[in-house]
């Protein structure tokens, strides 16, 4: 399948990971997904957890790859910060 049908989960959010998940999301866009479907199916999980709108001191780059809180909302998780594996539990990534 396209890597527009996939959901992706990095572990590690630096600059490269950063980078490496811009160029799927660039791709997703070539496949035919809107920028904002394309974020939503990429999650950055670093060492305080998923990267939301909620979490503060993020790097310039981090900023843009947040997943928004509001869309979390049915997880299953019973702590604030979500972890790997919160997400696997919750994406589940292909």
């Amino acid at each position: 399948g396209q890597l527009s049908e996939k959901k992706i989960v990095f572990l590690g959010a630096g600059s490269a990971g950063c980078g490496i998940a811009e160029m799927i999301i660039s791709q997703t866009q070539r496949e035919g997904l809107s920028e904002e479907a394309a974020r939503q199916k990429v999650f950055m999980v670093d060492r305080f957890g998923l990267l939301t709108d909620k979490m503060p001191n993020l790097l310039p780059f981090q900023t843009k790859l947040v997943q928004k809180r509001e869309n979390l909302s049915d997880w299953d998780t019973d702590s604030d910060v979500l972890s790997l594996l919160d997400v696997v539990r919750n994406v589940k990534p292909d």
